[in-house]
């Protein structure tokens, strides 16, 4: 997070938990299965972690017309620090199996 922006983050996820519905509407057109993001408050710092599962192909959230999504960028620009994403390679995912076969039946 950038420096003092812990409030804003705070407003920022009411505003997706209010909207989820939004949010989950989104989900389809990005190719993405799950998605959640944590919070870490660590003295007066706050931490952001996103974690999601998707296929590749999705169309990017920069190129989303969604108001949410406009809303969620516009949020992330404010309070994310640039170069802070790091992209992680996937090594072991648990599932239940009725969720995976949902998935594949897509």
């Amino acid at each position: 997070m950038k420096s003092g922006k812990k409030e804003r983050a705070k407003q920022w996820m009411e505003i997706l938990n209010q909207r989820i519905n939004e949010c989950r509407a989104t989900l389809d057109a990005e190719n993405m299965h799950f998605e959640a993001i944590f919070s870490q408050e660590i003295g007066d710092e706050m931490y952001l972690l996103w974690m999601e599962f998707k296929d590749s192909g999705g169309r990017p959230i920069q190129h989303s017309t969604e108001e949410i999504d406009r809303i969620h960028l516009a949020f992330w620009e404010e309070c994310i620090e640039k170069g802070s994403r790091q992209v992680m390679r996937t090594e072991l995912v648990l599932i239940p199996a009725y969720i995976k076969k949902a998935i594949e039946s897509r």
